[in-house]
């Protein structure tokens, strides 16, 4: 899986590291100012061979990474927890609002 600068920063945060050079290469290094965030579902939170936090760790890995993308100067959009045709409605809504 490969993972944007900001997520790498986030990363970064979650096991005590500054990420000062991930906060300046995100600056350097743009994407599409919004930004789509998946958070944390409980209702369908499962641990597996990728996927190994913890549903606190997930909790806290998805606020902190709402939070970086919005210090790096993205819009952060949530998506709502309901099915995936509803999110693809909201995705394609969003797009182009």
């Amino acid at each position: 899986m490969r993972r944007g600068i900001p997520d790498t920063l986030c990363y970064l945060r979650l096991i005590g590291q500054d990420g000062a050079e991930a906060m300046a290469a995100s600056t350097i290094y743009r994407y599409a100012p919004k930004v789509f965030l998946a958070p944390a579902w409980r209702a369908i939170y499962a641990t597996d061979a990728e996927r190994k936090q913890s549903w606190e760790e997930a909790v806290r890995t998805s606020e902190l990474m709402a939070r970086v993308y919005g210090e790096c100067g993205y819009h952060v959009l949530e998506l709502p927890l309901c099915s995936p045709e509803e999110r693809a409605d909201f995705i394609l809504y969003s797009s182009v609002r």
